[in-house]
Order: C-alpha cells, then structure tokens, then sequence
C-alpha cells in the first residue's frame, strides 16, 4: 500500500479497527474508575491516600482525577460562576494589580512607536508651530542628504 493513504498499515496482521492491549485513554479510564470506586467506598479519603491506593494498583492519578471522580459521586458541588470570576480576579504572583496608577498610565507600545497620547494629540496652537517645526527640521535633513547623494552619484 502507498504510505499516507488510509489504508497503509505498518503492521499487515494489525487491522485498523483493532485496538492495542492498554491505549493511553484505557489507562486513564482505568486509573479514574480506580479513584471513583475507591471514593465511593471511602468518602472521606484525601488525595494523597488515594494516590497511595492508586500507586500501589499500578495507576498514576492526579489532583484533576481525584477532583472530577469527587463530582461526579457528588462528595462536592462544581463552583458556581460568579466564584470563578472572584477567583480570576484575584491575580498569582508576577501578574500586575489593576490600580487607579496602572489604569492611568498608557499601555506600551511596540518599538520606534511614539505613545499614543503624542500620536494624535496636538496640543493647541504651541503644539501645532511645534509639530511644523519639527517637520520643517526632517525637511531639511532629508534635503541635505538628498544633495550629498547627488554630489556622490556625480562624481562616479
């Protein structure tokens, strides 16, 4: 068979419906109906004592496992929306706070780009002879270099 069709096999005896012995997910089904069945015999059993139990049956379960069998037995109830966003709210270590200081001060922008508060703003009548004049400054270097090129390309 051609690789890349459908129908290439690495192995001829192995069909495509045929499933390996334990896939990843089979592990994972396994380890979870582990931690329910032990949950539901043992309700009150904490992480790491089922983790014990699991490691011992030859499964490895996480805290996220542990969590959802407990939801799903019904030992605890899913957090409500409005917890979520109180907890979302309050930021982990290296993220910045949300104060009056931040909020007033413009985000940053990329590289050779001037802020925003000068980008379209003015400023008045100063403002404007003083953004003229600047123009008239770029003006003239830009002219200066013009005639240098001039010069050089005359030359050659």
């Amino acid at each position: 068979m051609i690789p890349g069709s459908r129908h290439w096999r690495l192995n001829p005896g192995h069909s495509i419906g045929d499933k390996d012995p334990v896939m990843a997910s089979d592990k994972g089904k396994n380890a979870f109906a582990f931690v329910k069945d032990y949950l539901g015999k043992k309700k009150d059993a904490s992480f790491a004592e089922v983790a014990e139990a699991a490691k011992s049956a030859g499964h490895k379960i996480y805290p996220i496992v542990y969590g959802r069998a407990q939801l799903l037995l019904g030992h605890v109830k899913a957090g409500k929306k409005a917890a979520k966003k109180k907890i979302a709210a309050k930021r982990g270590p290296g993220r910045p706070a949300k104060n009056a200081a931040t909020r007033a001060m413009p985000a940053r922008r990329g590289p050779g780009r001037p802020p925003k508060a000068a980008a379209g703003n003015v400023g008045g009548l100063d403002g404007l002879v003083a953004h003229v004049r600047g123009l008239e400054r770029e003006r003239d270097q830009l002219r200066s270099t013009i005639e240098k090129l001039r010069g050089l390309l005359d030359n050659v």
